[in-house]
């Protein structure tokens, strides 16, 4: 009887100790309404390839919950004269395979966008072809420019690639490089993407979970059902708006909310006969009530907008009026347009398979409806919709823009340099007034002259209406209620990984 007492003891023992030795691995998951375009920090033009590359790179700079720049790997930087940016970075910094990040990095990561051998240039090169000359002294980088840049700042956030794999053109399988960010990559599929995380991490604090898992799950009532199983603990931005007073009452889950730093838009094809005719165009806005749809299909959870900016924006035109709902003047303005009869004309409004857009797009089409307009809605998979639109194979369409800082995003969205590939005028638009007046600020030192320019750049658009713009949505997060340390950013980055328990 001892001798099978201490068998039990030594087996209770045994098992204890196992359990003491292999201690659970603390896990997060997240949905995600798509894949992430690239795994390269080089070539990041999407929000999610932004929000992967934020948690597997370190960049020289970064920024905070409410978009500010803050430093990261950089330690400190200043303009020497106009044209010559010095930066210089922490000194004890490593990648993930315990080398350290060096000037030489920073240099090859840069100079990788005027690589003119590349097979596929990455689409992120026009923000640095005025880039003339990149120069080290140990930990200190100077970026001479070949004319006056001042919005060249926010592009100090791409991920540092290890100087040894920078001649590559694309990384495409995790593992490819050695990261600076809080968590490695080790696995990539069409369906997963699957982190742990960074012990070498050294800019701030090491992650406190092990693992992120991020399962692609497009179906929006797919994702809540995975939410509400335990199957996923975090969705951001990915549930019906709908459903957020179910979830109030729900005992396992949460919501949080913080204003973002987006953009709701509906685009026209300015190579269309029909919508590049300006009356054209504010007869749709006119028609269109965004009130209705703030408040029956967002729930409130997004205020009216009246142009790109916010109007925390130090560079937003104070003197911009919402577009009013009013159907009789876009009826009077399609007459003039020399649309009559009752049905004007036909349309096709592209949208993605999102529920909460697809509502939103039927929305528009029935008030567009009402003075005429007759509109054929077509939902699309994101990755043919987002071709579609890049290639100009579009009428109407509508999309955000997200995570903007500088009010350079009109450059951006709206300069006749900026035609897909080269940047994000994907209607086509030209004015030549406002290339000259987005040239300008970009090179302009003094704020209050940015100032200045960015207000008549924003009243020419207004006039114009190559957009209508619609509103600034909040980010929302829905969670598990055992998810502590998760925070919203205001460009939607999921930065606070990091700083997760449960």
């Amino acid at each position: 009887m001892k001798q099978i007492m201490a068998s039990i003891l030594t087996l209770i023992s045994a098992v204890i100790g196992q359990s003491t030795l292999a201690a659970p691995t603390k896990t997060v998951t997240l949905a995600w309404k798509t894949a992430p375009r690239t795994i390269d920090p080089r070539f990041t033009i999407d929000a999610y390839s932004h929000y992967l590359s934020d948690l597997q790179n370190c960049s020289l700079i970064n920024f905070n919950e409410d978009g500010k720049i803050v430093g990261s790997l950089a330690k400190s930087w200043r303009w020497l004269d106009n044209k010559n940016l010095e930066v210089i970075i922490k000194d004890d910094i490593l990648f993930s395979d315990s080398t350290k990040v060096t000037a030489a990095d920073v240099k090859a990561t840069y100079e990788f966008f005027h690589n003119t051998k590349l097979k596929k240039p990455s689409p992120l090169a026009a923000a640095f072809k005025k880039i003339t000359k990149i120069t080290t002294k140990k930990n200190k980088i100077t970026f001479t420019f070949l004319e006056p840049d001042v919005s060249f700042l926010q592009n100090l956030m791409i991920g540092i690639v290890p100087k040894k794999y920078a001649g590559e053109e694309m990384f495409s399988k995790a593992g490819s490089y050695s990261g600076c960010g809080p968590f490695i990559l080790t696995e990539v599929t069409s369906a997963q993407l699957t982190l742990k995380k960074n012990p070498k991490y050294n800019i701030s604090s090491p992650a406190k979970i092990d693992k992120v898992v991020i399962k692609v799950v497009k179906d929006e009532l797919t994702r809540y059902a995975k939410l509400q199983k335990g199957e996923v603990d975090i969705v951001q931005d990915g549930i019906n708006r709908e459903k957020l007073a179910e979830i109030d009452k729900q005992v396992q889950l949460k919501v949080i909310k913080k204003s973002g730093l987006n953009t709701t838009y509906l685009g026209f094809n300015m190579k269309d006969p029909i919508l590049k005719k300006p009356q054209v165009r504010r007869a749709i806005a006119h028609a269109i009530s965004r009130k209705d749809i703030i408040k029956y299909i967002m729930k409130d959870t997004a205020v009216p907008a009246a142009t790109i900016l916010t109007n925390g924006s130090k560079f937003y035109n104070t003197k911009l009026k919402n577009i009013k709902h009013d159907p009789a003047l876009a009826k009077k303005l399609l007459d003039q347009a020399g649309y009559k009869g009752k049905v004007r004309f036909k349309i096709n409004y592209k949208t993605t398979t999102n529920t909460t857009r697809i509502r939103i797009a039927k929305a528009i089409a029935s008030q567009l409806s009402k003075v005429g307009i007759k509109v054929k809605v077509q939902p699309l998979e994101w990755g043919k919709f987002k071709a579609d639109v890049e290639k100009g194979q579009v009428q109407m369409w509508s999309l955000s823009w997200v995570g903007f800082k500088d009010p350079d995003i009109y450059r951006y969205a709206f300069s006749s340099e900026s035609f897909p590939p080269n940047g994000g005028n994907r209607g086509w638009y030209k004015n030549a007034e406002l290339d000259k007046i987005l040239q300008q600020a970009k090179i302009t030192s003094s704020s209050q002259k940015r100032v200045g320019l960015y207000h008549i750049a924003q009243k020419i658009i207004d006039r114009e209406l190559p957009y209508v713009f619609l509103w600034h949505e909040q980010n929302i997060a829905v969670m598990r209620k055992d998810i502590k340390g998760f925070r919203l950013y205001a460009d939607g980055r999921l930065s606070s990984l990091k700083d997760v328990t449960r």
